[in-house]
């Protein structure tokens, strides 16, 4: 599969388990820095740099720095030597690829195969870019193969807390002189990712809020991992031959750590989608970001490393009563919708730790730290879509698939590059100009047999199409990554309702 040999491919060389001493080097490779690069933030953190011109920065940053940047790709060949070595000692016929399937289509996670276990958790020790990236490379199996996949969809985004009084003189230094004054912090952090990590607090006015600070260094280590990622990427895309859809995946999840680095940018959007969105869902609640909605954002207690919110107290789904996770599941696919064809701007990590509900059963959402906003053209496409998937009009949504830019112009096929006959897209070849009557007759039958399944959900529809882009050529536009991601996950939760509730019934 890709996502094995990716390194062996880079690396030149049979990959096999890593010496003893290996998880040594392996800790000081990721030892955490604890200051950030004066050259580093700044231009990471620019609104007026664009997103190439922060690329350029880094690559000549790192250009100067070859030996940070071996140590970094020895503790990600490190990694991937024993996921490697686990792949090879497991077996295919330990992953049950229909049980997978019949578990997903419910709106549960499918569970990692004893292999897909071991990738998953040597991801989630490579940190916050990896874990990104795997998570979204979880929802296109058409790319890493089904068994990764649904390993890396229970992928969980966590780090063991830094060290508190740094995060405290974070906060102290940061919040000096902002309106609103904290009494009293809590002494260890209620929740700790590779990002950063949230402390309880209270303020002089005795209101309960949430402080997320920074994890100091993270910002460089984004950076570092940034490049190491293009740099394998490039030695990639020259063993695998043709193109993949790896670049711009990779620069989209880039370009969403770059935003979710600055905390500002978090409390804006929150505001935002506030202000956008409660007119027309009152259900709908949003932690107030600086806990100061009546002030301009340069006066708001947050900062780019720390970020102040009001506390709220909610539950997530699996805590709630089967009469109370209807509720807050038909109010997610409500609002859900009313993002992708009413406000085009979208909460673009829904996932089941970013949304609660509350004793007034309010929908909470929280995390704003990736948000997609959709143009005006954007969003037509997508109705239409839907509307010929809810129709099931599988001609009109080829069509629809097009104006997105889902599906190029002329179809291609994958083929092996010596004798060009068709092969999996797991495997090495090219891509080939096909007819486009055999493109759409095969277009046409996954989609009838999608919607002969369960409920004929997103879910099974987006299965069927990963199965077809295997063998012909789909590209995820960029913007369409995340929106991909929120629709399904909330497709994930109505399936697994008792009795299963429709998404595309809510989306008509």
């Amino acid at each position: 599969m890709r996502c094995m040999l990716l390194i062996a491919a880079v690396r030149g060389y049979t990959l096999t388990p890593p010496r003893r001493h290996s998880s040594r080097l392996h800790a000081a490779a990721v030892a955490e820095q604890q200051y950030e690069s004066p050259e580093l933030e700044p231009l990471i953190l620019s609104d007026s740099k664009t997103f190439d011109e922060k690329i350029a920065g880094i690559t000549a940053y790192y250009e100067r720095r070859p030996f940070a940047v071996a140590r970094r790709l020895s503790a990600i060949a490190a990694a991937v030597a024993r996921s490697y070595a686990a792949w090879r000692r497991g077996s295919p016929d330990d992953f049950d690829q229909k049980a997978a399937r019949e578990a997903r289509a419910v709106g549960q996670r499918p569970g990692a195969s004893p292999r897909g276990a071991t990738l998953r958790d040597e991801v989630s020790k490579l940190g916050v870019v990896f874990v990104k990236l795997a998570q979204t490379l979880a929802t296109r199996p058409d790319i890493i193969g089904e068994e990764a996949a649904a390993s890396l969809e229970s992928l969980q985004d966590s780090n063991r807390p830094f060290a508190d009084a740094i995060a405290k003189k974070a906060v102290e230094e940061d919040l000096a002189g902002a309106p609103v004054k904290l009494k009293e912090i809590s002494d260890a952090p209620i929740a700790a990712a590779s990002l950063a990590q949230v402390y309880k607090a209270t303020t002089a006015n005795n209101a309960t809020v949430a402080v997320k600070v920074r994890r100091p260094g993270v910002v460089d280590q984004v950076a570092l991992d940034c490049y190491a990622v293009r740099l394998l990427l490039a030695w990639l895309q020259d063993f695998w031959g043709g193109t993949t859809d790896y670049p711009a995946i990779v620069d989209e999840v880039t370009a969403g750590l770059f935003r979710e680095l600055d905390f500002r940018k978090e409390a804006e959007n929150a505001a935002r989608f506030w202000d956008v969105h409660f007119p027309k869902a009152s259900y709908l609640r949003v932690p107030r970001a600086g806990f100061s909605r009546d002030v301009a954002p340069a006066k708001w207690s947050v900062t780019p490393r720390v970020h102040l919110a009001e506390w709220v107290d909610g539950q997530p789904l699996g805590a709630l009563t089967p009469e109370r996770q209807r509720a807050m599941v038909e109010k997610g696919l409500d609002v859900c919708f009313l993002q992708l064809f009413g406000t085009n701007f979208v909460h673009a990590d829904p996932h089941y730790g970013n949304m609660l509900y509350d004793p007034d059963d309010r929908l909470v959402l929280l995390d704003f730290g990736l948000v997609t906003r959709l143009t005006p053209a954007q969003g037509e496409a997508m109705a239409n879509a839907v509307s010929s998937i809810v129709s099931e009009d599988w001609p009109n949504l080829l069509e629809a698939f097009r104006e997105i830019g889902l599906v190029p112009p002329s179809p291609n096929i994958w083929v092996d590059a010596k004798t060009g006959a068709p092969t999996s897209g797991l495997l090495p070849g090219v891509w080939q100009a096909c007819s486009e009557e055999d493109f759409a007759a095969s277009f046409v039958d996954a989609l009838e047999k999608a919607s002969q399944g369960t409920a004929g959900s997103f879910t099974e529809i987006t299965t069927r199409l990963t199965e077809l882009a295997l063998t012909y050529q789909f590209i995820l536009p960029p913007w369409l990554l995340f929106v991909v991601r929120a629709v399904i996950t909330l497709d994930g939760f109505a399936a697994g309702m008792d009795p299963p509730l429709s998404a595309l019934a809510a989306a008509a």
